[in-house]
């Protein structure tokens, strides 16, 4: 018997919170799976409930490889914030994850330069990436500061963030 109310199951189909299976396997670090998920044309710009990506879930839970993958994909957007205003970037530094910081900065200095931006584009661009606020009005270098985490503060400096290339932390 086949219950016609039934809906099909994809694999964008949507579980607890909202999220999918590829947010879940970025989130736990099952390459395995998203690898699969993706080569059965997963999306990677569905958000659950609080607007988390596929990204967000693997740069909060600081899954390198994940991330790696994702950024290669060019429907990825960096700048996309969850319903609390929090970016890829925002995870990253809450989660003290520099790896992950650096991965999407290069990233998105990459992506710039592959549209063949301008100079003044490109530094555009990386202006709204590094200057993206949440809810709070804190940018990834506020959180930064505030976690007072070396390799992070350090990080997001190495990176040209503009803000961290005017503050007299005490961290650094």
């Amino acid at each position: 018997d086949e219950d016609d109310d039934d809906e099909a199951i994809t694999v964008d189909s949507l579980g607890a919170q909202g999220r999918t299976a590829l947010m879940r396997a970025c989130g736990a670090g099952h390459m395995e799976c998203v690898t699969f998920l993706l080569g059965k044309g997963a999306s990677v710009t569905k958000a659950d409930k609080a607007g988390r990506t596929a990204l967000h879930w693997a740069a909060i839970a600081g899954h390198m490889e994940a991330v790696r993958i994702l950024l290669a994909l060019p429907a990825v957007d960096l700048t996309v914030a969850t319903e609390s205003g929090m970016t890829a970037l925002h995870a990253a530094v809450s989660a003290k994850n520099a790896n992950i910081i650096s991965l999407l900065a290069t990233s998105c200095k990459e992506k710039s330069e592959a549209l063949s931006l301008s100079e003044e584009e490109q530094a555009t661009r990386l202006m709204e990436f590094f200057g993206a606020k949440n809810s709070d009005d804190k940018t990834a270098w506020d959180l930064a500061e505030a976690t007072k985490d070396k390799d992070v503060c350090t990080a997001l400096k190495d990176l040209g963030d503009p803000q961290s290339q005017n503050s007299s932390c005490a961290i650094m």
